[in-house]
């Protein structure tokens, strides 16, 4: 495997947890102000469960200075095919 790729197995457990978590099938933000949301909804409880952990991953690594690519254009165009 590249070292540009940073597996599952690589990060510590800490970064999955933050303001993002699920309830059944809905993806919440806890704005931490008394006030919550809901974000998407999902399929299943795991994909819920799935995007709230990696938005919290997403936000935890912007919020240590790690540079995220944003591939978002590239994404599009294999989406688009």
């Amino acid at each position: 495997m590249s070292d540009k790729y940073i597996t599952k197995d690589m990060i510590d457990k800490q970064y999955f947890e933050g303001r993002y978590f699920s309830d059944e099938t809905a993806v919440n933000v806890d704005y931490q102000n008394g006030k919550t949301n809901i974000i998407a909804y999902c399929i299943c409880k795991e994909t819920a469960k799935d995007i709230a952990r990696s938005l919290n991953l997403l936000e935890n690594i912007e919020e240590d200075g790690l540079e995220v690519k944003n591939d978002t254009k590239r994404w599009w165009t294999r989406l688009q095919r």
